[in-house]
């Protein structure tokens, strides 16, 4: 299995660890102190000890975490409080670096609905896991994104995670059809895809347009590939003469005289002579 790296939603808590040599960005914890976090980040702590609720809501953002533990804000004082400025930035906004988190085996029975974090498990359905995430079901070892392989983590058991777009994503078999985005499977037919194209594989060979090893020997979802052009160009039409040359004359008369004389005289005579003999 591989580490799939993947960008975090925006201002979502996530659970980097407990050492107390880590630098806790943004909606990062378990922080134990306001000089555990970057610049002028504060410590949001939480559990009976500092009068908190153990899943207080974690000021500016999103998630409610692992219960009881402590997350870096933006201090009180400081949201929305700046002036906007006469004229726009020049670079694009700022990004907390993306963090691989371990795996963490809460319970190996079904756990609560919505208790469980970022890289946790076992889960069995989406609403086991926290607001945001969803249950990565897999049935061996396989790469989980935005998880690292190591750590607490059981084979076989299934984990909250983020859900990318371009990350294989295994559903459960058998759905109706259509019901199979891209690069989501285990897809049988085209027709169990929206993107009306299943791909086949082997083993955990690679999907294109899509990251990551998926479940070894399941079919993923692409877009239809495009027809590959011939290399030679199509040949020019044959000219053939008409198989029933029509029987009667055309109704205008032809742009030039016939080389050779008709054989029949004409029905209709001229009515008085020519002004100029004929040529003998």
């Amino acid at each position: 299995a591989v580490n799939t790296v993947v960008d975090r939603p925006p201002n979502y808590v996530f659970w980097v660890g407990n050492s107390p040599t880590n630098t806790f960005y943004l909606c990062e914890g378990d922080c134990d102190s306001d000089e555990q976090c970057d610049g002028n980040l504060e410590c949001f702590q939480r559990g009976n000890s500092f009068g908190v609720a153990d899943d207080a809501p974690i000021p500016g953002c999103d998630g409610v975490g692992r219960l009881a533990t402590d997350y870096c804000v933006v201090p009180e004082g400081d949201i929305n409080v700046a002036d906007p400025t006469s004229s726009p930035t020049i670079s694009g906004p700022t990004k907390s670096p993306v963090v691989l988190i371990d795996l963490v085996t809460v319970t190996i029975d079904r756990a609560e609905p919505g208790t469980l974090g970022m890289c946790e498990g076992d889960c069995e359905k989406d609403i086991d896991c926290q607001d945001g995430l969803l249950c990565f079901e897999r049935s061996d070892e396989e790469g989980i994104p935005g998880c690292k392989d190591s750590g607490g983590g059981i084979d076989g058991k299934d984990y909250c995670t983020v859900k990318e777009p371009g990350v294989l994503w295994t559903k459960k078999e058998g759905l109706t059809d259509g019901a199979y985005g891209e690069c989501e499977g285990d897809c049988d037919n085209n027709s169990d895809c929206s993107t009306n194209y299943c791909f086949m594989r082997t083993g955990i060979s690679p999907v294109p347009g899509c990251e990551g090893d998926g479940r070894r020997g399941s079919d993923y979802c692409i877009p239809a590939p495009t027809a590959v052009p011939t290399d030679a160009p199509t040949l020019e039409p044959t000219e053939s003469t008409a198989d029933n040359p029509t029987k009667s004359p055309t109704a205008e008369q032809s742009a030039g005289p016939t080389n050779s004389p008709t054989s029949d005289p004409s029905n209709k005579p001229t009515v008085s002579p020519t002004a100029s003999p004929t040529d003998a």
